[in-house]
């Protein structure tokens, strides 16, 4: 395994881990808190172990986090100190801290994708979808940064409707969304990037 990107833009740190090896043999490389053991030794299946062990290489290593993962009763992890948020498609798994918000994304380009689109794109997004240079890797990244916004707020987001992204060509390194959560609006900054051959979408700024 090893450490392949590592970022930090003002309050943001974000670390990416690329996993070759057996979750197991991993294991003794990547500092764990008894929490941390706990939590693995619940897993059963190999892909979730893996997942696991690079999402927290990128911390502990990475980003040279050693704090207890906590969560909120949705299941939101965060730190005692900061927001966080992880990430996976493997090999790659990422960690991301920031002091007020925390939300990121990878992903490949997937066929299925296609057959889901209508769940999460709104129609207008659809249609900058088929006008783009490649379709998929358009839906890709309405996902990503779907999922993205979504880390951020942890509940209450209807993708199709309530995290609107707008139009953007497949090279741009800026996204920007429109969100609407329980009355209010916001306007979240994002940035888009590639990573060992995957889309990453990473929240930059959340104005209200």
């Amino acid at each position: 395994m090893a450490l392949v990107v590592k970022i930090e833009d003002g309050d943001l740190r974000l670390a990416f881990w690329q996993l070759t090896e057996d979750a197991d043999v991993l294991v003794s490389s990547v500092f764990f808190t008894e929490d941390d053991r706990q939590e693995f030794t619940l897993l059963h299946h190999d892909k979730r172990k893996r997942e696991f062990v690079a999402s927290r290489a990128a911390l502990r290593i990475g980003l040279e986090n050693t704090a207890p993962v906590l969560y909120e009763p949705n299941g939101k992890p965060y730190l005692s100190s900061s927001a966080m948020s992880m990430s996976h498609c493997l090999p790659i798994a990422g960690a991301l801290t920031h002091p007020s918000h925390a939300g990121f994304d990878i992903q490949f380009p997937d066929q299925k994708l296609y057959t889901i689109r209508h769940r999460f794109a709104h129609a207008d997004e659809l249609a900058a979808a088929l006008k783009s240079s490649n379709e998929l890797d358009y839906l890709t990244l309405l996902w990503s940064a779907k999922e993205a916004v979504f880390k951020v707020f942890g509940e209450q987001l209807t993708f199709a409707s309530d995290i609107i992204i707008r139009p953007f060509k497949i090279n741009d390194s800026r996204l920007m969304a429109d969100v609407m959560r329980a009355g209010r609006s916001y306007t979240i900054e994002l940035s888009a990037f590639k990573v060992c051959g995957l889309w990453v979408v990473v929240v930059q700024k959340v104005t209200e």
